[in-house]
Formats: structure tokens, C-alpha cells, sequence
């Protein structure tokens, strides 16, 4: 919209001190250490959340939503996309996407199939 307005000649319409204001969030990451020691104290089924969500990069609403039908181990990735008709969800800006996973989040997400077969 800004670019119609400056080809016809009309800019500067909206004061810099009238624009919406905007906070950058402040990103707090853990280090090697920090997950070490979290992961130290979790016990097999916490410790399956936290190397999930550190090996695929997903955002909450995606990992929560993950099935295991979303889950290719021969292939080593794992798929995202919207589920609205299951739970009335879907990912951020139509961002559905494969993801290569590493053969230990493979395996572990493998094992834990395993240790939990009803959970399909």
C-alpha cells in the first residue's frame, strides 16, 4: 500500500511518532551445558520431548500436533502441516514443510514408538 501511495506522489502521510509501536522479543537460548543438566534429571519420556523439539526446530503448536503418521524413520523426516479437521489447527502462514531429521532423533523417536505403541 505504501508504494501506491509514494507513486503517486503522496509520502511522508503518517508521523514516525504515530507508527505502531514495536518491542523486539528477547530470545534467552540454553547452552550445551544448561541442556546437559536438564537433561540429566529428565526422566525417558521428558528427555523424548526435549530432543524432539531440539532436533526438528519446530514451534510449539507444530510439535504438539505432531502424530507419528507425520513421522517417516526410513527417510529420517518428519512433516508439518495444518490439522484443522482433527484438533482446529494450523501452522503459521500456510508454512506446512518436511523436515530431515538426524539418525539419533530418528532412533529415539523410533524407540519410543516402541515403548508406547498405543500412542499412534
Amino acid at each position: 500500500m505504501i508504494s501506491f501511495f509514494n507513486e503517486h506522489g503522496k509520502s511522508n502521510l503518517v508521523e514516525a511518532s504515530d507508527w505502531p509501536k514495536y518491542e523486539a522479543k528477547k530470545v534467552v537460548c540454553y547452552d550445551e551445558r544448561d541442556m546437559a543438566r536438564l537433561l540429566q534429571f529428565a526422566d525417558d519420556d521428558e528427555a523424548d520431548v526435549i530432543e524432539f523439539f531440539l532436533g526438528v526446530g519446530f514451534r510449539n503448536g507444530e510439535g504438539t500436533h505432531g502424530e507419528w503418521l507425520d513421522f517417516d524413520y526410513k527417510n529420517r523426516e518428519i512433516k508439518t502441516y495444518s490439522k484443522e479437521v482433527q484438533y482446529g489447527w494450523q501452522v503459521k502462514d500456510s508454512e506446512e514443510r518436511i523436515i530431515g531429521i538426524s539418525d539419533r532423533l530418528a532412533e529415539g523417536l523410533h524407540a519410543r514408538q516402541l515403548r508406547h505403541p498405543a500412542m499412534d
